[in-house]
């Protein structure tokens, strides 16, 4: 048996610019990538629908949240942020690079 592609996208990704991880609300899809955005996106046809460059100085993680209403995303930074897709922008931002490991093995994964 054969799979039938059925969308394609490059997200207007750069060049040489790779995806790290996807996550899924209950409206949009997302994805964070090396050049260190974060990218919403449509899942029925996979066109872009916002883009926040630089959402972190080394973006490394993305979660949904439980309910499905938003995102959660960490960084090298330092730094975990809140998402919310209606607003396009970090709601909540929690940064102190000495408790980072911290923030995201045992307190982030309760939130999620």
């Amino acid at each position: 048996m054969t799979a039938k592609q059925l969308a394609s996208s490059g997200l207007s990704l750069p060049n040489d610019t790779y995806i790290y991880s996807l996550a899924r609300t209950t409206t949009l899809c997302a994805a964070i990538s090396s050049d260190d955005s974060l990218r919403y996106f449509d899942p029925t046809n996979l066109s872009l629908v916002h883009t926040v460059a630089k959402a972190h100085q080394g973006i490394t993680c993305l979660k949904a949240t439980s309910d499905g209403k938003g995102l959660v995303t960490a960084g090298r930074d330092g730094t975990v942020r809140c998402w919310d897709e209606r607003a396009k922008s970090a709601g909540v931002q929690m940064a102190d690079r000495r408790f980072f490991l911290f923030l995201i093995s045992s307190v982030l994964p309760r939130f999620l």
